[in-house]
């Protein structure tokens, strides 16, 4: 049995395209819009991914409670 453990989020926000969330591992992929660039940030908590998935602004909030909270992250 297969099961899917990655959720994408394809967004309408001036800042990033999409993100992928993988529950196995709490690793979240973004991509930003303006540069293209993809950056996988790790160790985020389901909640967090789940505060971006609701979130009014996805560009404030991947901001402020994963950039600035100074996650680990790598460009890939």
């Amino acid at each position: 049995m297969t099961t899917n453990v990655t959720t994408t989020i394809n967004v309408d926000s001036s800042m990033i395209d999409f993100a992928d969330y993988n529950h196995e591992t709490n690793d979240l992929l973004v991509q930003f819009k303006n540069t293209k660039t993809k950056y996988i940030y790790s160790n985020i908590p389901g909640f967090l991914f789940h505060g971006l998935f609701t979130a009014e602004s996805k560009g404030k909030f991947i901001h402020k409670n994963i950039i600035n909270a100074k996650f680990k992250y790598k460009r890939v």
